[in-house]
């Protein structure tokens, strides 16, 4: 069952990327594809009439909801999201106190994105998430972090001797006052998280970025999708 909307008959097909399964609407009867992304968050999107054997393309979501009533398009019934805790550890007991740190919890995740305590091996918490966080923002707006090309044992002495202000080379200032806030912070505390998203909201308010505007890397396929779709529709009129 999927969404208390869709049966799941049998596997399709699965890739590296994610998994493709044959289900039914329980209202309609009707047959779709479903594919489930392997990724943090990833996304299902669901085709319609797998018996026509249309090709499914592997668009986003906001594509596909423009797309929506228009002739011999994919059609786009829902979508959801899938989070992975695979990798995920209480961090309070049930009480709500926080557990007690493991003398060689081992290390678990990526070293380019994890944090220093993280990359030591030691017991991380909620601080150690927003370093990992931190870097994926500062990777996005410089295009690369200065270890992405180095030997992952080199890694961990890399983030320790490199300054902040060396990190956020072409990044907003803003940021080393959240950097500068995490490194004072204990695997214990609880983070300041209004106060973090207040900092980012300002970047993007100042470099007029709305939380709906898409990635730069979905804004040459958008435009060409933009671009077929009025072509199409250009077309429609002439034979009108």
């Amino acid at each position: 069952m999927l969404g208390k909307q869709w049966s799941i008959i049998e596997e399709i097909g699965e890739g590296s990327f994610g998994a493709v399964y044959k289900a039914k609407s329980i209202e309609s009867g009707i047959e779709v594809a479903v594919k489930v992304r392997q990724d943090t968050l990833g996304q299902f999107i669901m085709v319609e009439h797998i018996e026509s054997h249309q090709k499914s393309l592997e668009v986003d979501v906001v594509l596909l909801s423009k797309l929506n009533g228009s002739k011999h398009t994919c059609t786009l019934y829902g979508y959801g999201t899938v989070k992975d805790f695979g990798m995920a550890r209480r961090y309070v007991t049930l009480s709500g106190q926080i557990r007690k740190a493991r003398k060689n919890p081992g290390f678990r995740g990526t070293s380019t994105y994890s944090s220093v305590a993280a990359n030591k091996g030691k017991e991380t918490g909620r601080v150690d998430d927003l370093w990992s966080v931190m870097y994926s923002v500062i990777e996005c707006m410089r295009g690369a972090l200065p270890w992405d090309h180095i030997r992952v044992r080199d890694i961990l002495n890399m983030k320790m001797k490199m300054p902040t202000e060396l990190l956020l080379e072409n990044v907003p200032g803003k940021l080393a006052c959240i950097l500068n806030y995490l490194k004072t912070m204990k695997r214990e505390e609880q983070p300041r998280y209004g106060w973090i998203i207040s900092i980012l909201e300002t970047i993007m308010q100042e470099r007029q970025y709305r939380s709906g505007d898409p990635f730069d890397w979905q804004v040459p396929f958008l435009e060409q999708a933009k671009s077929s779709l009025n072509q199409r529709e250009s077309g429609a009129v002439r034979k009108a």
